[in-house]
């Protein structure tokens, strides 16, 4: 392991101190940082949406109405799970206290999922989808004595799930 040290921008640098474990088992946390979402602000250096409370922000700093974050896109992959209820708590919070102001565009019974879902350019991957990653991730662990692999990268994850050839990386 290298110890790291905290960086004025958020973010860690290594030290180059080194230690030395001897371990039967690693265990890889998955989703460390987040990843940008089309049309939402993103800080790239910290890997979150920019926000007050919950509130996500423009550049000029002014909430955007309807537009909240919790979880690791809010604050960052830190804290345990007391720390992460706290923040759903508080965007929780800022939703309610808005929700008497905002309107909904569009008919009532819209529903934006239903919108995207239409969308034919956009491949769905659904519970045989599902079955498939399943399945590659049972068949590769057993390939070599364990219960699965399991896989990481979104574009693998899509293609097994899509049924589109896969090669093991």
């Amino acid at each position: 392991m290298e110890r790291t040290r905290h960086l004025v921008n958020g973010t860690v640098e290594g030290t180059g101190e080194l230690r030395h474990y001897k371990l039967s088992q690693v265990y890889r946390a998955v989703g460390y940082a987040s990843s940008p979402v089309p049309g939402v602000p993103f800080d790239p250096t910290k890997r979150t949406v920019p926000h007050v409370k919950g509130r996500v922000i423009d550049d000029n700093g002014q909430p955007i109405p309807g537009l909240y974050a919790s979880g690791w896109i809010k604050r960052g992959p830190i804290g345990l799970i007391g720390s992460t209820k706290s923040d759903s708590s508080e965007t929780v919070m800022q939703i309610l206290e808005d929700a008497t102001h905002l309107q909904r565009e569009g008919r009532e019974d819209d529903d934006p999922l239903e919108t995207l879902f239409l969308d034919s350019s956009v491949e769905k991957i659904g519970w045989d989808g599902w079955l498939r990653v399943d399945e590659y991730e049972r068949t590769s662990g057993a390939e070599h004595g364990r219960d699965r692999i399991k896989v990481y990268s979104r574009e693998q994850l899509a293609s097994i799930a899509l049924g589109h050839a896969v090669t093991n990386a």
